[in-house]
């Protein structure tokens, strides 16, 4: 067992993007990482212990499950990419108190974007800021036409003051 954390980390990067399981943009100053466990793949951006948690499957249209590949950006810049486990699961970590863009892909599918507001309002963050794990199944659905395989915003998660917890809203096309 690895007890510094650092090489931890380091020890992860390395075995990821050495499988080619893992692209890693080299010039973020955040720390990314990026872990394997039996039932699902993790993925945690930035440094903050206390993070919110997707956790979830990606399934293909037919019912079936197979390895997909996640892309976390921050506004324009990409963040991590990684891939779930052979059954579409996954964790995802994302630092409170900011903004980002999820895309859910799988060759010959469409590419599902969802946006997710990590920000919590001061007075509830400073009492209370360890909520439970988000859960979130995606389904991604056939590419029908060439021109159709731009990424579609498909939904929100975000804090929502009335259930004093987080909530998602799905847009409809």
């Amino acid at each position: 067992m690895i007890k510094n954390r650092t090489n931890l980390i380091i020890t992860l990067l390395v075995l990821f993007a050495t499988s080619g399981c893992l692209k890693v943009n080299t010039s973020l100053k955040e720390k990314v990482i990026v872990s394997r466990t039996d039932d699902h793949v993790e993925a945690a951006v930035g440094v903050k212990k206390n993070k919110l948690e997707l956790k979830g499957n990606i399934r293909i249209e037919g019912g079936d499950r197979d390895v997909s590949t996640i892309t976390v950006y921050q506004g324009n810049k990409e963040k991590v990419k990684f891939k779930t486990d052979p059954k579409g699961g996954f964790s995802l970590k994302l630092d409170y108190q900011k903004d980002y863009l999820v895309d859910f892909t799988h060759d010959g599918y469409l590419t599902k974007r969802i946006e997710v507001s990590t920000k919590v309002p001061d007075g509830v963050f400073s009492t209370s800021s360890n909520f439970p794990p988000f859960p979130i199944d995606v389904m991604l659905n056939k590419v029908e036409k060439e021109d159709d395989d731009a990424p579609k915003l498909t939904g929100k998660i975000f804090f929502s003051k009335k259930l004093d917890n987080f909530d998602a809203a799905l847009y409809r096309r």
